[in-house]
């Protein structure tokens, strides 16, 4: 029984091992072999099961004919993975030349051509698992290492990536932020445009609601501008209203900044916290400035300088309170400012 056992041992382990170097090294160890190893190992191995002993050795001649030649093939797969410098080739070729010299001792002992009774298969064996424990160790260990350096690349790569997504949103958000600001600047002036000043409003009402306070508004338009851009052209039309708009930003009280170009020639100063005297001081105070900066306009009646007329309003907001409400009382004291002469200004009633 025991030596039963020794062959199956010998005949399953040739399929096992030619399993192991075909997934070990796929593509070089054909399937065919494989295959082949495979069902002569079972067929063998039910053959020694079921037979005396003294027919199955009579058949061993077969078995040793095989191992022999499976030995030269595997020898032959790793020679040509030594020579395109695989990994771990060397040692698996080492190691299994010294497996195949311990089966070819083997089968040279049993057909009697070496009188050395010594059978080396089982020494063989042991070195070739430990080459093989070594190698494979050591590609382990090297695999290892490879994917700790890619885990350390691809989180420094994670880590550059994400600063450069948050420069770049920072950069993003600021010509957002730019582009804001230029589509709610007029061109010309560098106040304010229409589009900003109704939004300022509607917010101003909201905080004047809430707090109670006034808000006052005023509007102011360059007089007879029709007839300035007419008798000195556009380009001193654009320079007059650049001028007007910088005079009135430079007479508006520190907490107020919200001066905007309302139309053409019109602008409108948002107080906010400010009632109608106030506002009213604070709109002679521009006519005034405006009269001082002595552009020459002919067709003005006002020393044949260029003026302004203001027109005044200050309302307590409601929560029913309408942008238009406010901006409708300001421009009826503008056109009671122009029927009374112009250059003047005047408060809404």
């Amino acid at each position: 029984m025991l030596i039963r056992l020794e062959y199956i041992s010998f005949l399953l382990a040739i399929p096992a091992f030619a399993g192991f170097i075909t997934n070990l090294l796929p593509g070089d160890y054909p399937k065919w072999m494989h295959l082949i190893s495979k069902w002569f190992g079972l067929i063998f191995s039910c053959f020694v099961m079921v037979t005396p002993v003294a027919i199955f050795s009579e058949f061993l001649p077969l078995f040793q004919i095989y191992l022999v030649a499976c030995v030269f093939f595997a020898s032959y797969v790793f020679i040509q993975n030594v020579k395109q410098n695989r990994e771990v080739a060397k040692a698996f070729l080492f190691g299994f030349i010294i497996l195949a010299a311990a089966s070819i001792n083997d089968v040279l002992v049993s057909v009697g051509l070496l009188s050395t009774p010594i059978y080396l298969v089982g020494p063989g064996m042991l070195f070739f698992i430990l080459i093989q424990s070594y190698s494979l160790s050591r590609r382990f260990a090297k695999s290892f290492s490879q994917v700790e350096a890619l885990s350390c690349e691809l989180e420094d790569y994670a880590h550059t990536l994400e600063s450069k997504v948050n420069l770049r949103t920072k950069e993003l958000e600021s010509a957002n932020r730019q582009l804001s600001q230029l589509a709610s600047i007029d061109g010309l002036t560098g106040i304010a445009n229409r589009r900003a000043f109704d939004q300022i409003l509607r917010h101003a009402l909201a905080e004047h609601t809430h707090s109670g306070a006034k808000l006052a508004l005023i509007l102011c338009d360059i007089d007879l501008f029709k007839a300035y851009n007419d008798t000195y052209g556009h380009l001193e039309g654009d320079d007059a209203l650049r001028k007007v708009a910088q005079c009135i930003s430079d007479m508006l009280p520190e907490n107020v900044d919200t001066v905007a170009r309302y139309g053409g020639e019109e602008f409108a100063i948002l107080l906010p916290n400010s009632d109608l005297n106030f506002a009213v001081a604070i709109a002679q105070r521009i006519n005034k400035a405006v009269q001082k900066l002595n552009i020459v306009h002919e067709s003005s009646a006002s020393n044949g300088q260029l003026t302004i007329s203001c027109g005044v309003a200050a309302i307590l907001p409601t929560k029913l309170t309408e942008p238009e409400t406010l901006i409708a009382q300001a421009d009826n004291a503008l056109y009671a400012s122009k029927a009374a002469g112009r250059n003047t200004t005047v408060a809404a009633s």
